[in-house]
Formats: structure tokens, C-alpha cells, sequence
């Protein structure tokens, strides 16, 4: 599979401790966390790669939202596929770190009067 070639799907799995499952079809690699589902599909760019990314973050509460992303980045030309991994989990761990941050930020003040 095209996504095999370019992506270690261990080595990706191993930078992000708590996935659930990380696998690939055709070209599009499918990275489960527990708050999130990713799909990002990897395509030529002339000497480059270009990883679109969609997310979907789910809120862990009773009337939990959701909550939808999409951003796009160029991989590492040339890079070996353990690389491209790495730079992978990476956009994925900072997306993460951010939804953290705005639910965090967005959660309601309690206190007296509230």
C-alpha cells in the first residue's frame, strides 16, 4: 500500500502512547486517540508530499460536543518513512495539546452566583 511506503505505522504509533489503533488504506493513514479520530491522506506533490489532515474531537462529558478540523502539511521530501512518522504525530500531538487548551479555556466558571 502507498501509505506503508511512506509512513512507519509502529514507529507512529509508539509517538503517540495512548492511540487506539493506526492503520492505512490506499492512501490515507487512520489514527484513533481516545478523544479524536485523524485521517490523513498522503498525496505526491511534485518532489514533495502533501498530508491533508481531518480530525474530529470528541468532548468526554454527558452533553459532550464535537468538533471538526482540517489543515494541510508538507512532508519532509525524500524523508524516510520513520521520519515522516514523526512529523506526523507531531501535527497530531499539537492538535491535541490545542483541543485540550480551548476546552480547558471554555469550560464554565464556577462559583458563587454561577
Amino acid at each position: 500500500m502507498y501509505c506503508t511506503a511512506i509512513a512507519d505505522l509502529a514507529a507512529l504509533g509508539r509517538r503517540l502512547p495512548d492511540y487506539l489503533r493506526v492503520t492505512c488504506t490506499d492512501r490515507t493513514v487512520l489514527v484513533d486517540v481516545p478523544e479524536a479520530e485523524f485521517r490523513i491522506r498522503i498525496t505526491p506533490a511534485g518532489s514533495e508530499k502533501v498530508a491533508k489532515f481531518f480530525a474530529i474531537f470528541r468532548e468526554d462529558a454527558p452533553a459532550g460536543g464535537t468538533w471538526w478540523s482540517e489543515w494541510t502539511a508538507t512532508l519532509p521530501p525524500g524523508a524516510p518513512a520513520a521520519e515522516v512518522s514523526e512529523a506526523l504525530a507531531a501535527h497530531i500531538t499539537r492538535q491535541r495539546r490545542l483541543f485540550t487548551r480551548l476546552l480547558l479555556e471554555a469550560a464554565p466558571v464556577s462559583g458563587p452566583g454561577r
